[in-house]
């Protein structure tokens, strides 16, 4: 993805991984690279830089990544009104194909709440969502999670299931452990998934 200083279109995202599971699928979609993403390092991050990046003078479009996290319609809240304060009033609800808004003054704003805008989750739910339908061990990665659960022996909170379903996942691979990003490259998460397809078709009408 660009990391030119054309700062017109923007992607604010919340860290590195973001950053590269969506280069890594703008590569698979063939995206027009003609926007910089950003890794913002954190949602608060995010939500404090936000006015001023809108007030920069050239700026022409702002798109932003973040996880829904535990509570999807408090994360849509958040970020709601901190437009609203900013004289954008953006729907009650995000769409389940992203939000795509263009202002008065001729800004187009997009907003995906990872996983699927309609879930409560993060980055790991989206990538989770990757994994091909008929994959055999998925099922197997659950087992084991179950059973160490049952025994108390995960130190994991439940918020972050998802990350140790797909990171133990990727453990299992021809070679283990690779990032988020490179795990889409290799080809061992899909970029064919329906969740992917949807947010690829947002990022690029937003772009465009």
């Amino acid at each position: 993805m660009s990391r030119n200083k054309t700062f017109r279109k923007k992607l604010l995202v919340e860290g590195a991984n973001d950053f590269h599971v969506i280069s890594a699928l703008c590569k698979k979609y063939e995206i027009v690279e003609n926007f910089k993403i950003v890794d913002a390092n954190g949602f608060e991050t995010i939500l404090s830089r936000i006015p001023s990046d809108l007030k920069e003078p050239d700026i022409e479009i702002l798109g932003i990544v973040v996880d829904a996290d535990s509570d999807i319609d408090k994360r849509w809240l958040q970020l709601s009104q901190l437009f609203a304060r900013l004289g954008f009033q953006l729907p009650a609800y995000i769409p389940n194909t992203g939000l795509i808004f263009k202002s008065q003054d001729a800004i187009s704003i997009g907003i995906w709440l990872m996983p699927d805008n309609q879930s409560s989750g993060m980055l790991e739910d989206f990538s989770k969502m990757l994994i091909p339908p008929e994959d055999l061990l998925l099922p197997e990665v659950n087992k084991y999670l179950e059973k160490i659960e049952m025994g108390k022996l995960n130190l994991y909170k439940p918020i972050h299931k998802s990350k140790a379903v797909v990171h133990t996942w990727l453990a299992a691979q021809e070679t283990p452990g690779l990032p988020l990003g490179q795990s889409i490259t290799r080809n061992y998460l899909s970029a064919n998934s329906d969740v992917s397809s949807k947010f690829t078709s947002w990022l690029s009408d937003l772009f465009a």
